[in-house]
Parts: C-alpha cells; structure tokens; sequence
C-alpha cells in the first residue's frame, strides 16, 4: 500500500492513480528479488510506518538493468506528485524497448508445453 494511503497528509486532498504506480512498482521489485522488498517487522504497525518513514526500497545494485532501476525508482518516490501517471510510465525505457518483441514466442520457447486434461 502506497505511503499516502497509509498516512494521509491533511494538506493535501488525498490520493490518486499514482498510488497503484507504487503499487506496481513494489510488485516488481518483489518479483525481482524474489522477496518482499521490507525488513522483517514484528507487527503489522511497524511494517507500516517503515512503509511511510523509511526510504524506499531498491533493487540490489548492478544485478537489473539500469532502465529498470529508474522504472522502479520512479514508481516507488515517496511523494505521489512526484510519482509518474501510467501514461508516462508507458514512455520509459524500460517498457518501450522491447515493443518489438514477440513476448508470446519467447514464452512459447523457454515453458515446457502444458498438456491438456
């Protein structure tokens, strides 16, 4: 959940799209590390407000290309007027260089075929 969700600030009025663009970037990030992307807490309470105190999460340096690195980093600032829309997401690196690509081919090619029931 998105650190303005958690803890609304009272001078601004709420929230907005960009809140799933942190959603989105989190799950990534999980995704890639094969974890969640938090330290440990010993209560909901805690795993919270690190959520809206502590600095965002990152990959693990030199181990991700670096258009994901900025992808992630760009979903996962603090501040959503800070945090890209979609639309603009849909214009970085990251997703615009393999437009290209027949991703179904190469899903095709690296899964073994699924036998039908």
């Amino acid at each position: 959940m998105a650190p303005e969700r958690i803890n609304p600030d009272p001078k601004r009025k709420g929230y907005d799209i960009r809140s799933d663009v942190w959603s989105l970037g989190i799950s990534m990030l999980e995704l890639a590390i094969g974890k969640f992307p938090f330290p440990e807490s010993k209560s909901l309470f805690e795993q919270l407000k690190r959520v809206c105190q502590d600095d965002p999460p990152r990959l693990p340096l030199n181990r991700f290309s670096k258009d994901f690195e900025d992808f992630i980093d760009k979903c996962l600032q603090r501040d959503y007027e800070k945090r890209p829309y979609y639309s603009h997401l849909l214009t970085y690196p990251f997703i615009t260089q393999n437009e290209s690509n027949d991703i179904s081919s190469f899903v095709t090619k690296i899964l073994p075929p699924v036998e039908s029931t």
